[in-house]
């Protein structure tokens, strides 16, 4: 029902994106593209919020994820007793992370307390990892992640499946990025959610080609990313990939993924 009402959603604001623009100039119709982008994206951060929240409500609990028994479950279980609707629940499990306080507890109280059903809550999720911690960075979770990444990498034992859990709630593709192996390269806090399910900004997806002199689009002092690859050259401008944020295309025969 959820994917239905954002497709509806959507449609509805390309139909409304089209008929505001039909009269306006490039660039004032570009302007008016990301008003409509900006508030789809809002509409999908807050579904994805209020599915969150109501899974967390369907469990007997109030957790997001229901026990199978195991010890991990055991030692997450208080994490996700945070999104819970009981004062009491909440209240319990604030008291068990604090007794039982962990270096990689940090991260996981941040990221869980995005998904708090209150501002009170929120506020003492950070309140007690202020504590915990001697920071005071109250609800700025860029400066929170980034004193994170500073620290020594100590994870939760569980810190995989807690974040797998998590976001899954929002997206189940989501839970696949969180598998720790022996050649993960990078630290797994450094993985932050952007707002949006997977693919809820779409890739460049194998663009068609054009030579430089037929991109008249593009003035002289627009930015291009240029790739080389086995003799065959391409080039991505920046105001494209602006929109799309990645690109997956074929270049000198080898399949290749983009970032911007």
């Amino acid at each position: 029902m959820v994917g239905i009402g954002l497709f509806k959603w959507m449609e509805f604001s390309v139909s409304i994106f089209k008929s505001v623009t039909r009269q306006l100039g490039d660039r004032r119709r570009w302007v008016a593209l990301t008003a409509v982008i900006a508030v789809v994206g809002s509409v999908v951060a807050t579904i994805a919020v209020q599915r969150l929240s109501q899974q967390a409500q369907a469990s007997p609990a109030g957790y997001l994820v229901q026990s199978t028994g195991s010890s991990g479950d055991d030692d997450l279980a208080p994490y996700f007793g945070l999104t819970s609707s009981s004062a009491a629940v909440v209240e319990q499990s604030l008291k068990t992370i604090s007794e039982n306080w962990h270096p990689g507890s940090a991260v996981m109280m941040i990221e869980v307390a995005r998904f708090a059903r209150s501002g009170v809550v929120a506020a003492q999720i950070i309140s007690l990892t202020e504590a915990k911690t001697g920071q005071r960075f109250q609800d700025d979770f860029d400066k929170w992640h980034q004193w994170i990444w500073k620290q020594p990498y100590d994870p939760h034992p569980n810190y995989a499946q807690f974040k797998s859990a998590l976001y899954a709630k929002i997206d189940p593709r989501f839970a696949e990025y969180y598998r720790v192996t022996k050649n993960s390269k990078i630290r797994l806090d450094e993985i932050r959610w952007g707002g949006v399910i997977r693919d809820g900004i779409p890739p460049l997806k194998d663009p068609k080609m054009i030579t430089a002199a037929n991109a008249d689009y593009l003035a002289d002092s627009d930015v291009v990313f240029g790739v080389d690859l086995n003799g065959d050259a391409r080039c991505y401008p920046k105001r494209i990939l602006a929109w799309h944020e990645m690109f997956k295309d074929t270049i000198g025969g080898e399949s290749v993924c983009g970032v911007y």
